[in-house]
């Protein structure tokens, strides 16, 4: 039991004091930012529509922007609005159940971890200009 109150005692310190949120906001931005650029790629093809098309290509281009850790809050507002589109689309047109195949789980997951890069934003680990 005193092994329990040990570590929660240290995730409170790391937690509370924010020693690590650079860290964990750059580890949320590539996660976000790979999800985004791996499923951006699956949007073009031949036979795509192209308003689909044109989602990829946003997509990608805010997936690059957050990776590299520019306009993070540009990029994850806009994907956010995809997401919120991407969700109403499933539930109310579409009818997907929250989770299984084709669920909105993972985008409604995606939209918590956009808001926190928009609200929370920080560009500590980036690989251009200036650091704040």
């Amino acid at each position: 039991m005193n092994e329990f109150k040990k570590i929660d005692n240290k995730i409170h310190e790391i937690t509370v004091v924010g020693k690590y949120a650079h860290e964990a906001m750059f580890f949320a931005r590539i996660v976000i930012g790979c999800l985004f650029l791996y499923h951006s790629l699956s949007k073009f093809g031949a036979n795509t529509p192209w308003f689909m098309t044109l989602v990829g290509l946003v997509e990608l281009v805010s997936a690059v922007f957050i990776l590299v850790g520019t306009r993070i809050r540009t990029a994850g507002f806009v994907l956010g609005v995809i997401m919120i589109g991407a969700i109403f689309t499933k539930m109310f047109i579409w009818k997907m159940s929250f989770a299984g195949k084709g669920g909105w789980e993972l985008d409604l997951v995606a939209l918590a971890l956009l808001f926190v890069l928009v609200t929370v934003s920080s560009t500590k680990y980036k690989f251009a200009g200036k650091h704040k």
